[in-house]
């Protein structure tokens, strides 16, 4: 069974630097279309060799440790984007990521950060769906029981659902090389 909101699952598959903070961000306003799915594909295929980077953000930032989920989510965007900006610069990878950012139109870690955590959702709550469509129907209600809602916005969802054959690809690819934890496989 899929852990929907399984850290590890989200850190890796999804690659999310928010995970630095042991938290998921405000759901923020940012658009996500298929534009922005494309985008999110490249830069997070871009990241996936920085992937010790970011356990060592985690593990190694005392900024990225100073902030609980709700002192963190209560932040405005801009003061979560700093803390961000702040942390890629205490451990000396911040122009290594904001080229990567730069190169696929990302305004700030923060604004990649949210569309992922909103994105993450969206493949999570796609994924079960999928899962339980096969299920009988009291199956589904003990998976819904035991692993909770996905907090996943409808229209993230339907753009999600819309680019699911590139976003497959994307995961089976990264799966098959090994990029991917047991939980996402």
């Amino acid at each position: 069974m899929i852990d929907v909101k399984s850290k590890s699952f989200f850190s890796r598959c999804v690659l999310l630097l928010a995970l630095t903070f042991g938290v998921s961000l405000a759901q923020a306003e940012e658009t996500i279309d298929s534009d922005t799915i494309d985008s999110w594909l490249e830069t997070t295929q871009a990241f996936i060799p920085m992937q010790d980077v970011f356990q060592a953000i985690g593990e190694n930032s005392a900024l990225a440790q100073k902030y609980s989920e709700e002192e963190f989510m209560a932040m405005s965007l801009e003061k979560q984007d700093d803390v961000l900006d702040e942390v890629l610069k205490e451990q000396g990878v911040y122009d290594k990521i904001y080229k990567v950012l730069e190169d696929n139109d990302w305004d700030s870690a923060g604004e990649y950060v949210r569309v992922s955590s909103r994105v993450g959702q969206a493949i999570a709550y796609q994924m079960r769906e999928m899962l339980m469509a096969k299920m009988p129907e009291e199956q589904q209600q003990m998976m819904r029981e035991m692993a909770g809602e996905v907090d996943a916005k409808p229209e993230d969802v339907e753009v999600v659902s819309d680019n699911w054959d590139k976003i497959s690809a994307f995961m089976a690819k990264n799966m098959e090389e090994g990029n991917l934890p047991p939980a996402a496989q």
